[in-house]
């Protein structure tokens, strides 16, 4: 992911960097996003502080002017432009209010590869979002959001997390790009409710490569898990309140990621003041995991040859990564 919809407005070019390449961003006239290196071909100066012309931008250095394919189409006080003259340009697409790049081999850009999250805009939902920056390599947030019975301990303050994380352990199923994680939670009392009536939650999510997190939890009347065996709920069970999760991790360079979130509510009379609320615990939950990761990765860094012991809990994060290493070595 390289940014929100709702930022790329108008006649803006929006600079990023992903995967530790400046790109720049910005909507052509039929409202398709357009994506190329931040990088004019002349003196290496960033277009993202040219200007646009249409669908073209022009580099506000010496002049030279590109097209959205990354072809340059004028240099000022020359006719022949050579075939060199160029800048990289990404697939890129829109979905769910998230706008995707494809920094790879652009023959190998597979749209259907964008996951099905929920975002922005999206009917019958209420959506907010954000993001936050970590000096931490991708992989120890990946590890982070596969193993939640450190809820137990980081978040007891935040999302009033319990032992039960830490003392039971989810279902863990592994899928082509990634894995699903489910548990329920029984007898639980919700803040996002604001209300001290026991119910029970089911809590699904895939986890899909590189590391994007679609979660939906659903609260159900008490005595839901017992009545679905503990397995997954059937669709036409009454339901209290659904909130669904989407995140994203991009990698920005070396041992720096931009982390993107959203939480999304259904709506129902009153659950505007329950998603305001849900952000609040989020902001403050994931100041606690930043804190966290960003102080392991320091340790890490002090002494790299130090190894990890793995555990129990760890089954998660192991899969995770082994998928990730597979799909490396199946591209390279």
């Amino acid at each position: 992911m390289a940014a929100w919809s709702s930022e790329l407005v108008g006649e803006a070019m929006m600079p990023r960097e992903v995967l530790g390449e400046p790109i720049v961003l910005y909507r052509a006239a039929d409202g398709s996003i357009v994506c190329m290196e931040d990088r004019c071909c002349h003196r290496l100066a960033p277009l993202s502080l040219g200007e646009r012309d249409g669908d073209a931008v022009r580099c506000l250095y010496h002049g030279f002017k590109f097209a959205r394919d990354g072809a340059c189409v004028e240099i000022p006080g020359q006719k022949t432009i050579p075939r060199s003259a160029c800048v990289q340009t990404y697939p890129a697409t829109e979905k769910g209010g998230w706008i995707w790049v494809w920094m790879g081999d652009p023959a190998r850009a597979n749209l259907d590869l964008v996951p099905p999250a929920i975002g922005p805009g999206d009917e019958g939902w209420l959506t907010d979002q954000s993001h936050l920056d970590y000096d931490a390599d991708y992989q120890l947030i990946n590890d982070n959001l596969t193993d939640f019975s450190h809820l137990s301990y980081v978040h007891r303050n935040s999302f009033g997390a319990t032992e039960f994380f830490a003392d039971t352990r989810p279902k863990v199923t592994r899928l082509d790009r990634g894995i699903r994680i489910q548990r329920w939670m029984t007898s639980d009392t919700s803040k996002v409710m604001e209300t001290a009536e026991t119910h029970d939650r089911f809590q699904t999510y895939d986890y899909l490569v590189p590391g994007i997190l679609l979660m939906r939890t659903t609260s159900y009347p008490a005595g839901a898990a017992q009545a679905s065996g503990h397995d997954e709920p059937a669709e036409d069970l009454p339901k209290l309140i659904e909130v669904f999760s989407s995140q994203a991790l991009t990698p920005i360079g070396a041992q720096k990621t931009r982390y993107y979130f959203s939480n999304s509510v259904n709506e129902a009379p009153g659950n505007e003041h329950a998603l305001a609320g849900l952000m609040a615990m989020t902001f403050a939950a994931f100041a606690e995991d930043k804190a966290m990761i960003e102080g392991q990765q320091r340790i890490i860094n002090a002494d790299p040859t130090r190894k990890e012991r793995l555990f129990g809990h760890d089954s998660g994060p192991v899969q995770m990564r082994r998928v990730i290493a597979e799909l490396i070595e199946a591209e390279q």
